[in-house]
């Protein structure tokens, strides 16, 4: 006979979900083969390559900003004989086991033709995200002409005269930390850039083309814009991938947490909640716009039970849950028209 009356026995729901990251970088460098590692310093980078190797430079570039992410990632692949996609291929391989990192940055300054094409095709479909610049001695023409080639919402390209001061690793540096969708890729100082001295007849003909590079404004040295090679803007892609993965996290956590989610008005309510959380915390950071009373402009829609097909309720299938949201964006140019009387 137990001597205890009451047995209690608690499940436990608070472990949380892998969450997806968006500020870890990776460098892809060509140095040599090195396998994936994750740094914390720069130091802890010198015991694996030298200060003059493009791994290095490009992690110093990223650790010298504030902020910075804390933390890189780099791999590295030899490449006897350069051929088309052998990069992709050394990617694929590389995201079978260690996919957790966002940004991509390419070591190397010296480049196959096609490499950078290559690379941005490659996080076009692997929903990543590439800031990439030109070679050496390259003539503005040619810089335009590259950055036209390479037309993705996933790219950005940043062209300078000196590719060796590594403006790519050191704005995904500066921007790998910021919440995704949050702030935009105009007006961003870089320390340890100089100023990529184009002509401003050479910085209209790249912003055309989708490429961005690197301007002093009353004296500061900035961004000179925001936008990926398809002539949108780096921002507007951060906030989708950011609002679809934390909805597929929230969402998979409904039914985790729970033994099962009804179908019925109440359960579907479930699966409609982290939906609408998901969005208020987008307008919280920004990303979503307001309307005058500080709310969200977002709808959410998910049909009723007994409107729902019973071929999609007996394969238990949700159909024709939709949202919608406006974007904040932001600010880049400002028009005023002032009037003086006397």
């Amino acid at each position: 006979m137990p001597l205890t009356d009451v047995e209690i026995v608690i499940k436990d729901q608070t472990r949380s979900l892998t969450q997806k990251g968006f500020g870890l970088p990776l460098i892809f460098g060509t140095t040599k083969d090195h396998p994936y590692t994750v740094y914390t310093s720069l130091s802890a980078v010198a015991e694996d390559f030298q200060p003059t190797d493009p791994e290095h430079l490009a992690a110093q570039a990223i650790f010298r900003q504030s902020p910075n992410p804390g933390r890189v990632a780099i791999y590295s692949v030899t490449r006897a004989t350069p051929t088309p996609g052998d990069l992709a291929a050394a990617l694929n391989q590389l995201v079978q086991q260690h996919n957790d990192w966002y940004w991509l940055v390419f070591a190397p300054r010296q480049q196959q033709e096609s490499d950078l094409e290559d690379l941005g095709d490659w996080v076009s479909a692997a929903g990543k995200m590439f800031v990439c610049t030109n070679e050496s001695g390259m003539t503005a023409a040619q810089i335009v002409a590259q950055a036209q080639a390479i037309n993705s919402s996933r790219v950005i390209y940043f062209a300078h005269t000196k590719p060796d001061d590594y403006p790519d690793a050191a704005l995904v540096g500066r921007m790998a930390p910021v919440q995704p969708g949050a702030a935009t890729f105009k007006f961003k100082t870089l320390d340890g850039v100089s100023e990529a001295g184009f002509t401003v007849t050479e910085i209209e003909q790249l912003h055309e083309a989708g490429g961005i590079t690197y301007v002093s404004k009353f004296g500061v040295l900035q961004t000179s814009e925001g936008f990926v090679t398809d002539g949108t803007y780096a921002d507007i892609q951060l906030a989708k991938d950011w609002l679809k993965a934390r909805m597929e996290e929230r969402i998979s956590r409904v039914p985790y947490v729970n033994d099962k989610v009804p179908y019925d008005n109440i359960g579907i309510s479930m699966i409609v909640e982290p939906i609408r959380t998901t969005l208020q915390q987008a307008t919280a950071l920004g990303i979503v716009a307001r309307a005058d009373d500080g709310t969200g402009l977002f709808t959410v829609r998910a049909p009723r039970r007994e409107d729902v097909d019973p071929n999609d309720r007996a394969n238990r299938i949700l159909p024709d849950v939709y949202w919608e949201a406006v974007l904040a964006g932001a600010v880049h140019r400002v028009r005023v028209t002032g009037v003086v009387r006397v």
